[in-house]
């Protein structure tokens, strides 16, 4: 029987905090806090997969009224997590690992 278990990848508690700052005219820096917590990887909830907390940045010039230019940190600390899974919890598909990425928006 399945009763009173947690259905699969569903965490018992998810979280997302964002700050920003606008520290001159043009310029912004922003924050973000992403917690994810602990799942079951199976239905009879025996596989558990640890929860997780990933840190992201950005830095955002706006160049003009009509383009910005925003500089990306993902996964701050570089910590491995374990973003899905498949395979009764016997395989992991790991999150990104740290990256950068540089965008360009434009405006009209």
């Amino acid at each position: 029987s399945r009763a009173g278990n947690v259905p699969t990848s569903v965490p018992r508690q998810a979280a997302n905090a964002w700050l920003s700052w606008n520290f001159m005219p043009q310029w912004t820096f922003a924050t973000g806090l992403r917690y994810v917590g602990g799942r079951y990887a199976d239905t009879a909830n025996k596989v558990r997969v640890p929860s997780y907390t990933t840190v992201d940045t950005a830095l955002s010039w706006r160049v003009s009224k009509q383009a910005a230019l925003t500089l990306r940190v993902y996964n701050l600390f570089n910590r491995d997590y374990a973003e899905s899974f498949s395979n009764g919890g016997q395989q992991w598909l790991l999150g990104r690992p740290r990256s950068a990425e540089l965008s360009a928006n434009f405006y009209f």
